[in-house]
């Protein structure tokens, strides 16, 4: 009914997800959760996105996960987001925690590092299509709430973690390059998804820049 609702009184450019949490991992529950979103859009509702929630609330956890831990592996969370993709729907992390699991130097280094590697795997994933973070300033979220899980401390200086995601996505997943045209002006590389600005010289020698996808 509320699908209902909202497809009836919001504009038609309005995207819906859905949005779950708690299923810590559990495949019999992430396999249920496919289901209902399976059934939502059979019967007609628009869901253009598909929620997955992934936090990491405990302190002592992420310490586990940086001691090696068989917790949160890279094959546990390709397998999650596996069966989750099999509802054929885009799919938005619409909210994930990445706690420090000490304010010193070197707990902030393991929550850049871990912060770094799950983010790599969940750009990985062909159906991923946004990553959203919960608690973006230290001490901010609800009540219980690890208060050492921001990318920004209190003050609004950035943390380990903050920079380690900058590297990321204005560097990393940024494909710039030179490329030499063949003899019928082609050219090809292996590059990011995305939008290009391509700068080029035409026959006449003048610059040109054109927009791809």
């Amino acid at each position: 009914k509320s699908y209902r609702w909202a497809m009836k009184y919001f504009p038609k450019n309005v995207t819906f997800n859905t949005n779950e949490c708690n299923l810590r991992y559990d495949i019999t529950k992430i396999r249920r959760y496919v289901e209902i979103v399976r059934d939502l859009t059979d019967r007609g509702a628009k869901v253009d996105y598909m929620g997955v929630q992934m936090h990491i609330f405990n302190i002592k956890l992420c310490q586990a996960i940086a001691d090696g831990a068989k917790i949160q592996t890279p094959s546990q969370v390709r397998e999650y987001l596996g069966w989750a993709s099999q509802a054929g729907l885009p799919l938005h992390l619409s909210e994930i925690t990445i706690t420090a699991p000490s304010p010193d130097e070197r707990g902030l280094m393991i929550q850049a590092i871990i912060t770094q590697q799950l983010y790599r795997l969940w750009f990985s994933q062909e159906k991923m299509m946004g990553i959203t973070w919960w608690n973006v300033v230290d001490g901010c979220g609800a009540k219980k709430e690890p208060t050492v899980s921001g990318l920004f401390n209190r003050d609004m200086t950035a943390k380990p973690s903050y920079y380690a995601l900058d590297q990321l996505i204005n560097h990393e997943w940024k494909t710039n390059l030179a490329v030499k045209a063949d003899e019928q002006g082609k050219v090809q590389f292996r590059g990011f998804k995305g939008k290009y600005r391509i700068t080029y010289k035409d026959k006449r020698g003048k610059v040109q820049t054109m927009e791809y996808e």
